[in-house]
Order: structure tokens, then sequence, then C-alpha cells
């Protein structure tokens, strides 16, 4: 400042000039000091949670329970009152010696390089559970902050260990983390923390208002594998004030009504800052928005700014649509000069069916059940039971707009273990054959428990809810297993649980789930949700012995009494020659406080009876004390000419909603059916290939369906058959293959895939290497997840291959009488004859069945030992 006064002394020569100037570099340069204030008071700091950290003004607070007051980077002074505390649980730990800095050029290496060192790792906890907590307090909730971190242990092998990073206690914060991890939701991000070095990620928030307390937290543990990291290296920033800005916090789920009818509430917030007007908020079409739970909904509001800041704002949100159907769209946050902010929205409205019944199985769901649900199933590790879905009516499919959320909190786990109770129990009778009760949800350690909550429930409408558990341990230890369920959040219901269920009051009771031979179940029928919509139920140990079980499987109901009809199954179309009665279809019906008949009725062409009745076009169902049982109806289709017939058979009773089963059917003239005959008729024409090697066994006793544990190998199996008298290009319908168990050796998974060869007219199989698998694959192919195999001499089919064979018959080359070749490869075992095994029984029932219609041909079945 000297020099520059001086040059201007000896340009000027005049002593007032000199003075002015003088006065003016006074100016300036307070100004400046001005200027350099404000900036320092926009901090950075960073904090190395491993220790292994030696970069000045950086701290090193420790990531798993330390503490500490955060620096200013820049200039090294204490942020007064700024500090950061860690807590955790499940006992994850340092690593001092892993990790690595990110790539260069990656967010991680431009945010962190120089200034922390991401050198180390806080390493996961000792088993599934565990979470680290990070607090940042004394902030100043006027203001508004930056916070990225990440993590890198920089294993290439290690890219299935995930960290998940959440922010909370925040009035609003805006998600800006790396392009590429996993959102899963505003406040809540994931990516890999094993090998991040490529990717180099980060989490990051901006727009982050604390609220009046002045603190955030943010939370590092896992979506899933509990092998995961939480922070290595974190930085904080006060923001500059800027322009006009929006922040949104929070996000809405599915609405549910039915028509006409508003939803339940769901909420978020809203805040703004530098605002110059008003934050105008617009709902699309079907929502309603306010600041007021419970009242004074529109499709629009706003928010007006007090010296320039709108505080964190509720904003209350529901579904209202007319007629049935979804809708969607987003409600938009708009002020001058503001980045226009969006919030999510969609909706369903349905008109469920009445008394609808539902089912959910929570622990082991099969294949076979049909129309329940499967909320809270998970069978690895760390056993996440978090899950949401809407419960649907078991007899119809259609969807109730309940939504049903499971979560669990404590050290717990699924096993495939337990069983349906004894016939004649309550469990039997509530739950067989509609959902089964194997699987259990096992607490392992002491506090664990697990909370199912609806949502979405009718506030003028009654429920009855039941839950059981039976792990059937078969020991005097799993005698002590207790279990015990709470229902709350409700505004009445009676407790209706089975005799012997030991009742702590009207709202918790508890049985034995360990060994439930009993088939007792906690059940409370009257249930009143509240205005809210919603109850929870809670499962949890009882007694001392922690390894209490959780929900296996539940019921839900809508209790009614107004004349209700239910129907459950459905029809597939019929196809008969004219004039010849179909095969029989059917489905069940039920009634409830009914008080008249249920009268049943078919369209034209379509004929009805009951178990034991004669076929004609009505039937009548009568009530016993106002409830048809449910009873099943036949169906046939008999049209006299060629042609296709359609309609509803209908079902109606005085006050019941009326309820229709669709038919079709249709009749044309087919020729005379043709069955053929094919089978394996040699030894070389099913053979086995070892999958690691590629040997073939052409004379094996029997074929391994895929594990040979004989052997401890996987193999590729292969069957010929010959002579298979198809004409080219002809329409098949259906066909199949069939063994016959030789060993009741069942390893589990067991997935299989069935190919063809794509060949005219394949050569039988030879012990040259590779001779099966080398061979042209059709590119039709069909998967096979056989059950097990318990009974020696039992014969199994194949699902249908029909477009295997369809390839290979439309083939130029084809011609009938070729052979077809067939491949089965996957996983797990099941054992089959083989020709070489048992050559005497093929020779005398081993065949394959061909049925077809001229032009077409039905396949109906491989049959193959």
């Amino acid at each position: 400042m000297e020099d520059v006064i001086s040059n201007k002394t000896k340009y000027y020569k005049e002593e007032i000039i000199m003075k002015t100037f003088t006065r003016f570099v006074q100016l300036f340069f307070v100004f400046v000091l001005l200027i350099n204030s404000s900036i320092y008071a926009q901090w950075t700091a960073y904090n190395d949670c491993s220790g292994t950290n030696s970069i000045t003004n950086t701290t090193n607070i420790l990531g798993v329970s330390g503490t500490g007051t955060l620096k200013n980077f820049d200039t090294g002074a204490t942020l007064t009152g700024v500090t950061a505390t860690f807590t955790s649980n499940g006992s994850p730990n340092l690593g001092t010696s892993n990790g690595a800095a990110t790539n260069s050029g990656t967010d991680a290496y431009n945010i962190f390089n120089g200034n922390a060192n991401l050198v180390g790792v806080v390493n996961y906890g000792s088993s599934s559970g565990w979470y680290i907590d990070l607090t940042i307090s004394g902030l100043d909730p006027t203001k508004t902050y930056t916070f990225v971190t990440t993590a890198n242990r920089a294993d290439a092998s290690y890219t299935a260990r995930i960290s998940r990073y959440t922010i909370s206690d925040i009035s609003a914060a805006n998600n800006a983390s790396s392009d590429g991890v996993t959102v899963i939701s505003n406040e809540s991000v994931s990516f890999c923390t094993g090998y991040n070095s490529v990717n180099g990620y980060v989490a990051r928030w901006t727009g982050i208002q604390t609220g009046t307390d002045g603190d955030f937290t943010i939370r590092a543990d896992y979506p899933s594998n509990y092998q995961a990291y939480g922070l290595s290296v974190f930085m904080l920033q006060e923001e500059a004030s800027t322009g006009p800005n929006i922040n949104t916090t929070g996000s809405l789920n599915m609405f549910h009504s039915e028509p006409g009818i508003p939803s339940a509430e769901q909420s978020y917030t809203v805040s703004g800052t530098n605002l110059t007007a008003e934050i105008i908020l617009n709902a699309p079409a079907d929502f309603e928005i306010s600041t007021n739970s419970g009242s004074g909904f529109s499709s629009s509001l706003s928010l007006s700014p007090i010296s320039g800041t709108v505080v964190s704002t509720p904003v209350y949100v529901r579904f209202n649509r007319a007629t049935e159907g979804t809708s969607s769209g987003d409600i938009t946050h708009t002020s001058t000069d503001a980045s226009t902010r969006n919030v999510a929205v969609n909706g369903e409205a349905i008109v469920p069916p009445v008394g609808w019944t539902a089912y959910n199985d929570c622990a082991s769901p099969l294949s076979s059940e049909s129309n329940i649900t499967s909320v809270g199933f998970s069978t690895t590790s760390p056993y996440n039971y978090t899950g949401d879905a809407i419960l649907l009516d078991q007899a119809t499919g259609k969807s109730t707009g309940v939504t049903a959320n499971l979560v669990k909190s404590g050290t717990m786990q699924t096993t495939t273990a337990g069983d349906d109770t004894p016939e004649g129990t309550d469990a039997y009778s509530v739950f067989y054959p509609f959902t089964d009760m194997s699987g259990v949800n096992n607490g392992t350690a002491s506090g664990w428990y697990m909370d199912l909550t609806f949502i979405g429930l009718n506030p003028t409408k009654k429920y009855t809810f039941v839950t059981s558990v039976a792990r059937q341990g078969g020991t005097s230890t799993y005698d002590t297993r207790n279990s015990m369920f709470t229902i709350s959040d409700l505004e009445g219901a009676a407790n209706a649980s089975s005799v012997g269920v030991t009742e702590v009051n009207n709202l918790s009771v508890w049985f034995n789930g360990g060994q439930n031979s009993e088939g007792r179940v906690a059940r409370w029928t009257g249930i009143q949700p509240g205005a809210d919509g919603d109850f929870k139920v809670r499962a949890e140990a009882q007694g001392t012995n922690v390894n209490g079980y959780g929900f296996s499987v539940f019921m839900l109901k809508e209790e009614t009494s107004s004349p209700a009809i239910n129907i459950m199954g459905s029809l597939t179309p019929f196809n008969i020659i004219p004039g010849s009665p179909s095969v029989e279809q059917s489905y069940s019906v039920s009634g409830s406080n009914l008080t008249e008949n249920i009268v049943i009725t078919a369209p034209a062409d379509f004929l009805i009876k009951e178990d034991g009745g004669t076929y004609g076009s009505n039937v009548s169902l009568i009530p016993v004390d106002g409830t048809v049982a449910s009873t099943i109806i036949y169906v046939q289709f008999n049209r006299a000419t060629e042609g296709t017939s359609t309609g509803n058979i209908e079902h109606t009773s005085d006050g019941a909603t009326t309820r229709n089963v669709p038919v079709s059917g249709t009749a044309e003239e087919v020729p005379n059916e043709i069955t053929i005959s094919v089978r394996v008729n040699q030894s070389t024409d099913d053979s086995e290939e070892d999958t690691d090697d590629g040997s073939i066994d052409i004379e094996s006793s029997d074929l391994e369906l895929i594990h040979d544990s004989s052997y401890n190998r996987d193999q590729i199996v292969g069957m010929r058959f010959q002579n298979v008298e198809i004409p080219a290009g002809a329409n098949i319908l259906s066909a199949y293959i069939e063994f016959e168990t030789d060993e009741t050796v069942n390893t589990n998974p067991c997935n299989l895939r069935i190919l063809g060869q794509a060949a005219d007219n394949p050569a039988t199989f030879t012990e040259n290497v590779n001779d099966i698998s080398s061979r042209n694959q059709t590119s039709a192919s069909v998967n096979w997840s056989p059950e097990d195999w318990p009974t020696v001499n039992v014969k199994h089919q194949t699902p249908d291959i029909t477009s295997i064979a369809q390839e290979i018959v439309n083939r130029a080359g084809w011609t009938s009488g070729n052979a077809m070749v067939y491949l089965i490869e996957g996983t797990g075992q099941r054992v089959a004859e083989s020709w070489d095994g048992e050559p005497e029984k093929c020779t005398a029932s081993c065949n394959q069945l061909y049925t077809f219609r001229s032009p077409n041909y039905h396949i109906i079945g491989y049959s193959f030992k």
C-alpha cells in the first residue's frame, strides 16, 4: 500500500490530490476488511474419522465414539460450539491400515484430496444391526449448510459392500450426492464403499436447515449386506447467503382410497430463504393440500415469507378421486427467482370387495399360495423385515386399498422351520389352505420386536385380525419360546384369541410359538381403527427366553353386516367339438349376512351345478343363519354349432352386490385324434456330461439332475427320442418329459433349464469330450424347479416344453420320423432312472405319447425313466 501511495505522489506532485487519494485508500482498505470478514464467516471444516490424518486444520474426531469441536480449515480457528459427536451400535471398529484415495477427477477426490485422508476406514460391526450416528450440533438455525461424506475400502473384491447414509433431524435439505449413487429418498442414499476407487461417490446434502435446535444427524449403516463401512471422512460447510431458495423435505407414499372418499393424509415440509415473494404450491388433479391437518384442503396454497424466510412448514396431502383409477403428478413449489421444487404424488382409487379377507405370509411364502402378500419375507442376512404391500382380497385377488407395513428392531433372523398346526386347531382353521405356516421370524437377542401397521382402513368399518406362529421345535427348550402380541393405536377391539392363550389385558396376549401343537392364535375382532385409518400390532418375546417368534402369518378381514357374495377362482376358455360337453371347470361361492338365496345364472351354452347335482342353467344356494359356506360350482360348455360364446355367470342375492364370473368357449370341428408312442430304447440315448472336464458317461445307471453327489460334480443330461412321427411344421399344442424316481436324494434349491438340440435328425450320444454341451441348442428353453421326489418309482413330469418341440419341427430339414434331443442343465439334485438302470422297464413302459389332430399335433407327453 505504501508503494501505491508513493507512486501516486510522484505522479501528481500536489498535496491535495495526495490527501484525497490517501483518504480513498483508507476507505477502500476498510471496505476490503468488511468483505473479508463476510467471506470468513462462510467456513469449511474437514474431519478424518479413522485417525490417520496429519493435514493441518483437519480434525481427527474418531468415527465410532469420538467427539470434538470442528475447525475452520482456511484459518485454523476453532468453530466455537460447533461439535461433532459419534455414537454407535453393534461394535463397529476402526481400520487404520485399509482404504485409499479415490481416482483423480471423482467427486470424492475433488472434495477431500489434500483436505482429509481417505486411508483408513470405519469397519462394519460384528453382526447385523450395527449403525453409526454422527450428530453435528451448535449450528446457526438461521443459516444453511452443506455436508459431504464418503468411504473407500479400496478392495476390488468387495463390490457387494454397500453403505447407506441417511440425514435426519432437519427442517430441510437437498440431496446433491454423486451421479450414480442409489437414491433411496431425498434424505437417504447408498453406494459401494468396499470398492469406491473408480467411482469416487459421495453422499452430499446442500441447503441443510437444522431447525431451532441447531443440530442434525447422519446415520451410516447398510441396506442389505451388513459388511459395509461407516464415514471415513466428512466435510461441513456453512453456506454463503445466495438468491431465493425453496427447500422440501420428505417424500410421499402411494395414496389409496375409495372413489369420492378422501384418503388418509400424508405430509412433508417446505421452507425457504432469501425470498422476495410467496412460495406458491399447486397440486395436480385429484390431490389436495393444506397447512392444517384435517381441514382447509384445496388444490393450491401460498406461504408468505417473513424477512425473506419461510420457516419449516408441514404440508398435508390427501388423494380424492371421484372415479376408480390412478392419478399421478407433482406438487409444484414456485417463488420469484427461486428454482422450482417438486414433490411427486400418485394414488389409486378402487372399490374394494365387500367383506374382504386378506392373508399374508411373513416368513416363507410358497409359489402355490394365491392372492396373498408376502410383507417382511427375508431369509438372508441381515434379515431386513421392512416392507409394504397392498393387501389383496384372497377370494377375488382384488386390491383392498389397505397397506401392510412391517418393520423390525433388534437382532432377528428368518428360518424355513415351522409347520402348519394340526387339523381342527384355530390356526389350521384360519390359515389353511390359504397360506402356509412354514417359516418363522426368530428373535435372537433381547429387545427385539416387530411392528405390523395397517394403513388406509375405513374408519367407519370394523375389522378382524388374526396371527399365529408354530416353530414346532419338538424339544423342551422350545417350550419357553413365547411370543407376545399387542394391538394399539385404535378406538376399540375385542380380544377373541384361542382358548389357552394368556391374556395380559384386552389388547395384549401371549402363547408358546416354539411348540404350538394346540394351534393357538392371537385374535381381535371389532377393531375400530379411528379417524387416522390405521392400527398397529407388535410382536415380541415374552418372559426371560429372548428366542421368541414374530409374525409367521396373519389375516385381516373387513367385518360386514351387509349381505355379501364372494367369489374365489376363475375359468379359462373352454374348447369343444360342437355338441360334445366340455371337461368341467370350477370355482367357489360363499356369502355372509344374507337374507335371501344366492341365485346363480349361467349364460347361453354354459351349464352349472353344485357337487352331486345335475347340470342346468341355474343354481340356488340357501343360506344357513345368513351364511353360505364356500360351495364349489362346476361349469360345462356345450354349444351345438361351431362358434364362440361369451358372457357372465351371474350371482345375485337381495341387498348384495352382484358378482360375475366371466366365461367363454369355442366350438370347432376337428378330425379324430391320433396317438403315437415313442421311447428311449438304447443305452447311448441317455447320457451325462461332467461340466468340469467334459467327459461323457453313456452307461450311467441313473440320471442325476444335475448334481452328482457321488462324485461331487455338476453335469448336463442329454436324452434322445427316436422316430418322432410329427410332420414338418405341425402345430404342437402341448408336450412334456416324464421321469421316474430312482433315488430319494433331493438337493435344494433345484433350478433346472430344459433345451433342445437345434438339429434336423441328431445322432445318438458318444463318449467324445463335450459331446452334449457342444451340440447346437434351440433358442427356446423352459425353466423347471421340481418339488422334492420323496418316493422311489414315482413318475414326475416336466413343465410344458411345447416351445422347444415346435422350434424343432419348424426346421427346414425336419421330417416325420426323425429324432429329437433334449438337454437339461442347472443346479440342485433329483435322481431319475436311466435306460441302463432298468432297460426292461423302459422297453415295456418308457414311452413318449403324441396325441394330435390334423393339422394340429398335441404332444401328450414324453414318458421317460
